[in-house]
């Protein structure tokens, strides 16, 4: 069984990854210095629509079809949406993934690959839908 070494910040981001697990009631993997990234669990948002939140590409929403098994950072939504901004209905991106959102500027992005993303937040079906009516460009242009 192979293993990884990872930062301690990424120790830090699977930790918090972990923290959303058993907040949720599931039963979380041990944390380790090393992680198997043949297991399943220590990914536990792979297949979940999420809110993600990187360090420098903003604030993202889609189905997370894949995580870099190296370090988790790095990852690729399917049917993608990017948060621009947002008022009311929440203070915070666990708020929003929670409550949803009064008004928004949103795109429809589709599939994007992002870096450095440091928060993965499930997002329920009610809170995604609050979002629908402020999406401003509801179909990708076709091309010429």
């Amino acid at each position: 069984m192979a293993t990884v070494e990872i930062t301690a910040e990424q120790k830090k981001t699977l930790l918090t990854l972990f923290e959303l697990i058993k907040a949720e009631g599931e039963e979380a993997p041990a944390a380790s210095a090393s992680v198997n990234p043949e297991d399943p669990n220590w990914r536990p948002m792979l297949g979940r629509r999420c809110v993600i939140r990187t360090y420098s590409a903003g604030v993202h929403i889609g189905d997370v079809t894949w995580i870099n098994r190296e370090n988790a950072m790095e990852c690729k939504l399917d049917n993608a949406y990017r948060l621009w901004k947002w008022e009311d209905g929440g203070l915070s991106l666990s708020a929003i993934a929670n409550n949803g959102v009064v008004k928004a500027r949103v795109n429809f992005t589709n599939e994007v690959m992002l870096t450095n993303a440091i928060e993965y937040i499930p997002i329920n079906d009610v809170a995604f839908e609050t979002l629908m009516p402020w999406v401003e460009d509801k179909e990708l242009p076709t091309k010429k």
